[in-house]
């Protein structure tokens, strides 16, 4: 008896926590970004800490070899767009049942260069057009604001950033389940297209040398 009590009390834990509603609330301006999640009702801020937070020791720095710094590449638009379809495509099973309270974004292209300026606006544009409607598919947006601009006098964009959403635990980890096997597949897939571009290199370049 006291062994079913027990799986009842564990029933009941879980079916509160994958009820209780928790929420994200991101923002970025201004070079500055904030985050806050919310659990129930109570809201917990992340970044940037809170002034009363006692800062950490810092320990005295050891001296190291300095090794020259490899920069590495930012991710190109088709992979920033990929990444962006395929978290839309794990919230589709959940489709109208994930709110969105408020959604705001503000981009104003501006570079050194004007035809980087223009290029970038419709770059920004054109991954808009193609996920704005897989979004409203799958989402429930309250209130929304977004708006594109360009700025040639500028010498760099201009970002300002906002969403507040709410999920429920038990549809986050389904969410990340789908999420980690499209991103998985999505992987495989062009590891595969490499090692074949890889393959016919040799053959392409010796067909040329051999009709040269």
């Amino acid at each position: 008896m006291t062994a079913l009590w027990i799986i009842l009390a564990i029933a009941l834990v879980l079916t509160a926590l994958n009820l209780l509603p928790v929420g994200v609330d991101a923002a970025y301006a201004d070079d500055a970004f904030s985050l806050s999640a919310r659990i129930g009702p109570f809201r917990l801020r992340l970044l940037p800490k809170p002034p009363d937070a006692k800062p950490k020791k810092e320990k005295p720095p050891k001296p190291k070899k300095e090794k020259p710094k490899k920069k590495s590449a930012p991710p190109d638009l088709k992979t920033i767009l990929g990444l962006a379809k395929l978290g839309l495509q794990a919230l589709d099973r959940f489709r109208q049942k994930l709110r969105v309270q408020r959604l705001r974004l503000v981009f104003v292209s501006g570079a050194q260069d004007p035809y980087d300026t223009a290029l970038a606006f419709g770059y920004v544009n054109a991954a808009l057009g193609a996920l704005t409607p897989l979004a409203e598919r799958v989402l429930r947006i309250d209130e929304r604001d977004i708006q594109t601009g360009v700025d040639f006098q500028a010498g760099q964009p201009r970002i300002d950033a906002r969403i507040v959403c709410t999920i429920r635990i038990g549809q986050i980890v389904v969410i990340a389940l789908a999420f980690g096997v499209g991103f998985l597949k999505q992987k495989m897939h062009s590891k595969q297209a490499r090692a074949a571009r890889a393959k016919t290199a040799p053959a392409t370049q010796e067909r040329k040398v051999s009709n040269g």
